[in-house]
């Protein structure tokens, strides 16, 4: 073989060579595409909505020291100068980035999609969760590659929850299967700066004389528990005996009652209350009906503390009564001044009850530590139980569209028990219900409109007559949704 042709056919074996170098790579380049994708979509963390989601704050530390991280929300993260590793187990030597996002309340859940279900593995069957507080935490080198954490130094999230219920443990959520995986037991402690914020504001003398001001309260009932703290002996003798009237000293406040009850959770100064242990100013001075005794109220945000109060009468033909009311502040704040310092000293000390309640609303009671030992969803969950809870077959109607389109999941969501449970959509929807005026059912429709079942509706179904039974719920368009803030506005919180 001459020269010429040893080179020509060198030159072949080599474009032979590179041809299949490329294929070869071309192959594992589509088949890591392909696995990115099906990483993505066997992931059931998937928001129901276009572009609203929970957002992530990012937070870049070096690997090799030992860190706190304090987030936006209060809660704590800590990292060792060992816990993060590469996929081979080798420490690493460039920055990482951690992106951490929580979901505490009804909005956050429903916009991040996450389930909120636990399969018991002996029983097979699935239970709903109510969450004292749940989070994510992912992280990768700042050049984009994976990080794992050492099992045998675990991440620690102090999680900063208002939620101060014990009975919680901890959960780990496996994306690919949507189950929940037991990671603990709670470890809760007090958030002492709260504590000692809390009692700055009992050492604020205690206040008022409300005569003369437009001022009320829901139920009287709510004046004997927060002026005796729940001391049920105190207040039997007033409350249930019927053998004194008011006490003297509560009498002096003056303070008014309606005589009507409501299960609505309201904001003032921006910390949420049962309305019923809330002071507030009848600000249009409008009486109210003689009907509206015992009868339940219902309650609207218009805007900062101001409010409208609704009660109907609950007939066919019913009798609705509306006015604008103002939340002032709680019992427990009027309680903390004598009745003679109120009528001295009223805009002085509202205006230090209204800055501490400002700074009381934005920090949260507990703390409660998980363990973290590999990036991913965690939630501090109980199983949710009410003693009159019951089980329906659920058949939904959905508003009709010209393209077939079906939600993802219908969400139950009660005001009063804190719970979000999520069903994934299918004709028939085995769901828990209860007697509940605070719940209603929400879907995500096309276009992001979310739609709803209201309380009124659920509330016609009852566990003696439709225990297990099949029941049709129609839902109803409303607002589109471009934010969390939305979602909130929307349902109400």
């Amino acid at each position: 073989m001459n020269a010429t042709k040893k080179i020509n056919l060198t030159k072949g074996l080599i474009l032979v060579a590179l041809l299949i170098n490329s294929a070869c790579d071309n192959k594992k380049n589509n088949e890591q595409v392909a696995s990115n994708k099906a990483e993505k979509v066997k992931s059931v963390v998937q928001s129901p909505f276009t572009n609203v989601d929970v957002n992530f704050d990012k937070f870049t530390v070096q690997p090799n020291a030992d860190i706190e991280i304090s987030t936006p929300s209060g809660s704590k993260i800590f990292v060792s100068s060992s816990s993060l590793i590469d996929t081979s187990g080798n420490p690493i030597n460039e920055p990482v980035e951690l992106s951490y996002r929580e979901f505490m309340n009804a909005a956050e859940i429903m916009a991040s999609g996450i389930p909120m279900m636990f399969t018991d593995p002996v029983a097979g069957i699935k239970k709903p969760f109510q969450s004292a507080g749940m989070f994510e935490l992912l992280a990768e080198t700042k050049s984009g590659k994976k990080v794992v954490i050492n099992k045998e130094k675990p991440v620690k999230v102090e999680l900063a929850s208002t939620i101060t219920d014990d009975g919680f443990s901890n959960f780990y959520l496996n994306t690919a299967t949507g189950e929940w995986v037991y990671s603990g037991e709670e470890i809760k402690k007090d958030n002492t700066l709260k504590l000692d914020l809390n009692k700055q504001l009992k050492k604020l003398k205690d206040i008022s004389g409300f005569l003369g001001k437009d001022f009320f309260v829901l139920d009287a009932a709510n004046l004997l528990d927060q002026f005796f703290n729940d001391n049920y002996e105190k207040i039997a003798p007033y409350r249930y005996e019927n053998k004194k009237k008011l006490p003297p000293g509560l009498l002096k406040y003056g303070m008014k009652s309606k005589d009507v009850y409501s299960y609505s959770l309201v904001k003032i100064n921006r910390l949420e209350l049962p309305a019923g242990l809330v002071i507030w100013e009848n600000t249009k001075h409008i009486e109210f009906p003689e009907w509206t005794k015992n009868k339940q109220a219902q309650f609207k945000q218009l805007s900062g503390n101001n409010y409208e109060i609704s009660i109907s009468d609950g007939k066919k033909k019913a009798n609705i009564f509306k006015t604008e009311i103002k939340a002032i502040m709680s019992i427990k704040s009027m309680f903390k001044y004598e009745p003679e310092l109120w009528t001295k000293n009223f805009e002085e000390n509202l205006s230090e009850i209204t800055k501490q309640e400002e700074a009381l609303a934005t920090m949260n009671d507990v703390f409660r530590t998980l363990e973290v030992n590999a990036f991913g969803v965690y939630n501090c969950d109980r199983f949710y139980k009410n003693p009159e809870s019951f089980t329906v077959k659920a058949n939904f109607v959905f508003p009709k569209n010209d393209n077939g389109f079906k939600p993802e999941k219908v969400f139950y969501v009660s005001k009063k028990d804190k719970v979000t449970i999520p069903y994934k959509y299918d004709n028939i929807v085995l769901m828990t219900f209860c007697q509940d005026s605070t719940a209603s059912l929400y879907t995500v429709l096309e276009n992001n409109i979310l739609a709803s079942v209201s309380a009124d509706e659920l509330n016609k179904f009852t566990k003696k007559s439709h225990m297990n039974s099949n029941i049709k719920l129609s839902f109803k368009p409303g607002k589109k949704i471009n934010s969390i803030d939305d979602i909130k506005k929307s349902i109400g919180i």
